[in-house]
């Protein structure tokens, strides 16, 4: 989409991120302020995943382009039309099992994330979970069992079970808990205070830069309290701990193992 010169209101949060504060008010803001003729060019030091996803609600279209590792921009601009609900009721590939047992009065909605790039099979059935009528059950058609859904799922307070009985695909069945039921998917974990939780290590390296973030914030959002996550990376991933302290403000500790030439290690414990 291409937007003339005059229409284009720019917004430049780098030096603000740089220094540690959160910019996200004076970017919403700058939102709010939109005509419908108009576009906020946002300039940024990491592609801001969580902000996209929240304008993406509220009707917003946008292009993001990458100049280097510490330097984005993104265009916003007000959608033509809504975007499409995360779940359809009940798509015609749905297989027809019944509900959980002893459920059978919850109305089920389905949605299919089969064909799907991580993260869209998580972010899409949290946005699901959040539309979901009282009373109805989600099942999620993946082809595996979705194990960073798994604790932020009971975080929230649902139930789940995992049917891995089919050769093409596996059923997430979700449903608001009560006060009296555990995820059952979930083994009942030792206290924190009497165990030593082994760190996870994420080598993100490999990983297309498009989803460094995403997967880092996922692995982090998995770990307990007192766990560490290991991040491997070939560049200072400075633009993190600044994503982290605006999106995830005091619930981590930052630690630097390993600073460069070739490789940082982070330690980035939950407090």
């Amino acid at each position: 989409m291409t937007h003339d010169a005059s229409t284009v209101v720019e917004l430049d949060v780098r030096d603000e991120l740089r220094a540690g504060r959160e910019p996200f008010q004076s970017i919403m803001a700058a939102v709010n302020a939109l005509r419908d003729d108009e576009v906020l060019l946002l300039r940024a030091i990491f592609e801001p995943v969580p902000l996209l996803k929240v304008l993406t609600k509220k009707g917003f279209s946008h292009d993001v382009q990458r100049h280097a590792h510490d330097d984005w921009s993104v265009r916003f601009w007000r959608a033509a039309t809504p975007p499409a609900p995360a779940a359809a009721a009940v798509p015609p590939s749905a297989p027809a099992e019944s509900a959980v047992p002893g459920r059978e009065e919850h109305a089920t909605v389905w949605l299919d994330v089969r064909g799907l790039e991580p993260p869209e099979p998580l972010t899409r059935t949290l946005a699901a979970l959040e539309t979901l009528p009282a009373g109805h059950q989600l099942v999620q058609i993946n082809v595996r069992a979705p194990q960073l859904l798994f604790p932020m799922l009971a975080e929230r307070g649902y139930s789940c079970t995992v049917d891995e009985s089919h050769a093409d695909r596996v059923l997430v069945r979700i449903w608001r808990g009560t006060a009296n039921e555990l995820p059952v998917t979930l083994p009942l974990s030792p206290r924190p205070d009497t165990m030593t939780l082994p760190p996870i290590e994420l080598d993100v390296r490999a990983i297309p830069p498009r989803e460094k973030h995403p997967s880092i914030f996922r692995a982090f959002d998995a770990l307990q309290s007192g766990q560490a996550l290991m991040l491997l990376n070939d560049h200072d991933p400075k633009p993190l701990r600044y994503q982290l302290l605006a999106e995830r403000p005091d619930t981590f500790e930052w630690e630097y193992e390993a600073e460069g030439p070739e490789l940082w290690r982070v330690r980035i414990s939950r407090r």
